[in-house]
């Protein structure tokens, strides 16, 4: 006789009701949709600490999306209380995508962040991008929940007021671009599983003065080289420290 589970052995033996890894490839254009704005966050004060804002009733937004991807879209927010223009501006283009591989990086679009100047209680903290390939419906929608952090301006370090933009599953990794200026990133990812979207980087654009790639803070991340000669200019300075108080103390009278 026959039994049932030997079938259900032999069938999970064969991988036949197991999910199956993406072995094709994507190919199709890169769509971005915004949504979901957050209108609750936190500010860094010009003190450097968090403030909490409730600006549920005070937000302004607009949400421009193109459905299919050629006019890329954007999320425009802020206002100043002198005008109805709004004074910040997040743009999304997607990429145009040929037989790209599972597990490899590529560039599945560019985001240009335009950072104005706004009343505290016209901003937004956030939102969500939902990321889809057209002509290719095998790929499972991503929906990357985006954070926006806004700095209160202090009008004497272009780097403390940078505003940043962060990816939530890239944080620490921001995206941080200059008071009244505007710079454009890259964002990569790859196809994984049965096909979904993963996020893997956010890289600035060549010769870009605009802005930086931060850390979740105000300041710029520092370069390996630039990091690797302050660690040794530290170091130094503490060999020499050592050694100044080592000789006073040598060269104090005894008691």
């Amino acid at each position: 006789m026959f039994h049932h589970s030997t079938l259900i052995t032999a069938v999970l033996s064969t991988g036949l009701l197991t999910s199956a890894a993406f072995g094709g490839s994507v190919s199709g254009t890169v769509i971005g949709q915004w949504s979901n704005p957050a209108l609750t966050g936190n500010l860094i004060l010009a003190t450097g600490q968090f403030q909490f804002f409730d600006n549920t009733t005070t937000a302004y937004y607009n949400i421009v999306n193109s459905p299919d991807g050629s006019a890329g879209s954007a999320l425009i927010y802020g206002a100043s209380g002198t005008s109805p223009q709004p004074f910040s501006v997040l743009t999304f283009f997607g990429s145009t995508l040929t037989g790209v591989p599972s597990n490899t990086p590529v560039l599945l679009g560019k985001l240009t962040f335009l950072n104005g100047t706004s009343d505290l209680n016209s901003l937004i903290f956030g939102a969500v991008l939902t990321l889809t390939v057209k002509n290719d419906p095998s790929v499972d929608p991503l929906e990357a929940v985006a954070s926006i952090t806004t700095t209160q301006n202090t009008g004497f370090d272009s780097n403390f007021d940078a505003d940043f933009f962060s990816f939530n599953v890239l944080f620490p990794t921001t995206f941080n671009v200059y008071e009244g200026s505007n710079a454009t990133v890259d964002i990569y990812g790859q196809f994984i599983g049965d096909p979904q979207i993963e996020l893997t980087s956010l890289q600035l654009e060549p010769g870009e003065t605009g802005g930086f790639i931060g850390n979740g803070l105000p300041t710029p991340t520092p370069e390996p080289g630039t990091l690797a000669t302050s660690l040794a200019s530290l170091a130094a300075l503490a060999i020499y420290a050592r050694k100044r108080r080592r000789n006073q103390t040598v060269g104090e009278p005894r008691q």
